[in-house]
């Protein structure tokens, strides 16, 4: 496997050096460059407009206005100190190759930009384009990015599920939407619930919080499932540890371990975030 992943890697990069060394015979080789020039900049900047608004902890609305945002900002990216150095290791998309620096495809094609054109290639606005041949190609535009910006902001709201204590109603409503309470029937007219505070055991009323939880054990059995949960303090034997009996889960075991997991594992992920934070 591993010989024939290099294999593949190494046919992509060869695929590679060939396409741009035939757009450099047919294409003037200056405008290739300062086409990838153009390309690195405004995908390492709209990368790091992202990036801010994915660690945003505040819920976006659907229209965040990236495209704007980056149009905006990009002339004073291309103008900062910290513009070159990362376009010397900016990786240029490729129809082949998916990692190439933007100085290995300036070998490819055998033409060079110094280093001090870049800023000004990035940022400058080109006088016509082929875009405008497009019949609506404005109204397109706009309509992919109200799709893309929307999709965006729903997986942001997700992984805010992920992160939210909660604090708040309003963080507590996001929350509840992605980890709803999940109820399970048991036999004897018993029942288990998993909430994102903690489970809540049969016959018992108070949520046992996720907190008071260091460890989760689930035991297929032929006579009954069981869980057994050990918590934080000790007991004379080591850990403490709840068994809990799960009489008649058997159809619904699959489903059960993944809610249980899903929400154990949004709690653990909450408090790293949180600690990460202090």
């Amino acid at each position: 496997m591993g010989g024939g992943e290099c294999g593949r890697r190494g046919e992509s990069r060869a695929l590679g050096v060939l396409a741009d060394s035939t757009a450099g015979a047919r294409v003037a080789g200056r405008a290739i460059v300062q086409s990838w020039i153009k390309i690195g900049a405004d995908s390492n900047y709209r990368t790091q407009s992202e990036g801010k608004l994915v660690e945003d902890d505040q819920r976006q609305s659907d229209a965040l206005g990236i495209a704007q945002y980056v149009a905006s900002g990009l002339a004073p990216y291309a103008d900062s100190d910290d513009f070159l150095e990362e376009m010397k290791s900016a990786n240029v998309p490729h129809p082949f190759d998916t990692h190439p620096s933007l100085d290995e495809r300036m070998r490819n094609v055998v033409v060079r930009i110094d280093e001090k054109e870049f800023g000004r290639i990035a940022a400058s606005v080109p006088a016509e384009s082929w875009v405008t041949d497009i019949l609506n190609a404005q109204g397109i535009e706009q309509r992919l990015w109200a799709d893309y910006e929307k999709k965006f902001a729903a997986v942001h709201e997700q992984n805010l599920s992920y992160r939210y204590e909660p604090a708040n109603e309003a963080e507590r409503a996001i929350v509840l939407k992605y980890f709803p309470p999940v109820t399970f029937e048991l036999k004897g007219g018993k029942r288990i619930a998993l909430t994102y505070a903690g489970p809540i055991l049969p016959e018992q009323t108070e949520t046992l919080s996720w907190d008071k939880v260091t460890k989760l054990n689930y035991v297929d059995g032929f006579g009954g499932d069981l869980l057994r949960i050990e918590h934080p303090e000790k007991g004379w034997l080591g850990a403490k540890t709840t068994k809990v009996k799960l009489p008649g889960i058997k159809k619904e075991r699959a489903r059960f371990k993944e809610v249980l997991g899903r929400y154990w594992q949004r709690h653990q992920y909450m408090r790293q975030q949180m600690a990460h934070k202090a």
